[in-house]
């Protein structure tokens, strides 16, 4: 997806050197789906190379930034409890591609971030989160283990010796859900 398009789920522009990338599915509380994952980790893999680019701001429609992954919209159940990790590579790219872009991004954060929304907010250079903005994660209150490079990419964080990937990482270790007031 290139810039100044629109997709089913993502809203991307460039004005004077700021490419803002908009989830826009307020209907599934900015769920990313499939689809969504991988027009994401196209634009991410074109930015490094776009010159029009200088930074990205990340934020979401509606009231929410993002809910998560859509595990609902359009894909087979798993035929086995091994392939589960095919229904996570589409986001695994995404937030390898996000990782590496080379441009500064900032991460516009309001209302719910959830599951993979954890991810887009929190691989951002700089996260400015809205005073009401609540974060939670769901994998501990099911039993699950995170998916889609939750685990390998918040260690990578921590190990970082880039100071502002720091206090984000560090987000990770309290509670599952807070809110500025609580």
């Amino acid at each position: 997806m290139s810039a100044n398009e629109s997709s089913e789920g993502l809203v991307i522009t460039i004005t004077e050197g700021v490419a803002t990338v908009k989830l826009d599915r307020p209907q599934r509380r900015n769920a990313i789906d499939g689809p969504t994952a991988i027009a994401l980790t196209q634009f991410f893999r074109g930015a490094t190379g776009d010159r029009s680019i200088r930074s990205i701001l990340l934020t979401g429609s509606g009231r929410d930034f993002c809910s998560g992954a859509d595990a609902v919209s359009g894909q087979a159940p798993p035929s086995s409890p091994l392939d589960y990790r095919y229904l996570t590579e589409d986001y695994r790219s995404l937030f390898q591609s996000y990782w590496e872009v080379e441009k500064p991004v900032v991460s516009a954060v309001n209302g719910t971030v959830a599951g993979a929304g954890w991810m887009l907010a929190l691989l951002a250079d700089l996260v400015v989160a809205d005073a009401d903005a609540r974060w939670t994660h769901v994998f501990s209150r099911r039993g699950m283990v995170p998916h889609a490079g939750d685990p390998t990419s918040s260690l990578a964080s921590l190990a970082s010796t880039d100071s502002t990937k720091l206090p984000c990482s560090a987000i990770l270790s309290h509670p599952p859900i807070f809110t500025a007031g609580a």
